[in-house]
């Protein structure tokens, strides 16, 4: 190939090479042009996620001058549908909030979405849940007002649908607890996420036993009677320094009889309550003392005189 048509060949690509990057250059170009022509994204705050309660949400976007539009029911907003932002939109119940930003000459932004989750206060139980030797009254509340409630008393979950028990019963006078009972409650409300759920558990256990003559130190076998404050309890108790249990012991039903030192232990049971703390008490019987007759003291000479003893003498 002579030298002209070498250069002509290198001109050409040249050419080829140039047209190409000047279209690589327009492309990088109208990307970044149609990137700056489109409004930012609106910003929530705060932020979508779940609180317990209600919240004023505001909307921006960093392009300045830009409108928005939003809605609250589900729809897509536009730049001709939806509400026009101009103030914090409220928000008291579960609900989806959508945003769109726009302005002339620029293309409209992306719609931002999020849920707001309102979700009941979880309940309150008084009292709470713990041990104690008598039957609770329990009463159920929220810090949510207006807030309905379900519970259970047998292990399971509370649950409800559309404001409708599915599972429990539905609160409405405080729960009467006379035996071991896991009290669960919900809080639920209309247009509100259900609440976590509440867990207590009741032990109701049985009063100690009280003996009567009370434990000490006696000079004469004593008849020793056994009762609990808890109606209906039994008693089991020992009488041999081993515990007696619901299991374990002989079961009281007349005084018991004690001639010899002696440790009675004993417990309260009753199907359904917690068993009693053991009550012990050690009675002692004491011989009694000897009587000396006559008794101790100064006493006259048993000579000749002694019928005038420690009298004086008259002469």
């Amino acid at each position: 190939m002579d030298a002209p048509a070498r250069i002509k060949s290198v001109l050409t690509r040249n050419i080829f090479l140039l047209r190409l990057l000047f279209a690589l250059l327009g492309l990088v170009a109208s990307a970044a042009a149609a990137h700056a022509s489109t409004v930012a994204t609106p910003v929530f705050s705060p932020v979508a996620s779940t609180y317990t309660n209600a919240q004023s949400v505001t909307i921006t976007s960093t392009t300045s001058g830009a409108s928005i539009n939003y809605t609250t029911d589900g729809s897509t907003p536009t730049a001709t549908a939806g509400t026009i932002y101009s103030g914090p939109v409220s928000i008291s119940t579960t609900t989806t909030l959508k945003a769109i930003a726009y302005e002339t000459g620029f293309t409209n932004s992306a719609v931002k979405s999020g849920t707001y989750s309102i979700k009941v206060i979880a309940p309150v139980f008084t009292p709470a849940g713990g041990t104690y030797t008598s039957p609770q009254s329990v009463t159920i509340t929220s810090a949510t007002s207006g807030a309905s409630f379900v519970y259970t008393t047998d292990g399971t979950t509370p649950t409800e649908s559309g404001g409708t028990v599915t599972n429990g019963m539905l609160y409405s006078d405080p729960v009467s607890i006379s035996a071991n009972t896991p009290l669960k409650a919900i809080a639920f409300e209309a247009g509100l996420t259900d609440s976590a759920v509440k867990s207590g558990t009741y032990s109701i256990k049985a009063v100690a036993p009280v003996f009567s003559p009370a434990a000490g130190t006696y000079t004469s076998a004593q008849m020793v009677t056994m009762t609990s404050a808890t109606s209906g309890a039994s008693i089991n108790y020992t009488t041999d320094g081993s515990t007696p249990s619901a299991t374990n012991g002989t079961l009281y039903s007349t005084p018991v009889s004690i001639g010899v030192t002696t440790t009675l232990k004993a417990i309260a049971f009753e199907a359904g309550l917690t068993n009693s703390a053991v009550k012990s008490g050690t009675y002692t019987i004491k011989a009694v003392a000897p009587v000396f007759s006559p008794v101790a003291g100064t006493y006259g000479s048993t000579d000749g005189d002694s019928h005038l003893g420690n009298q004086w003498r008259v002469d």
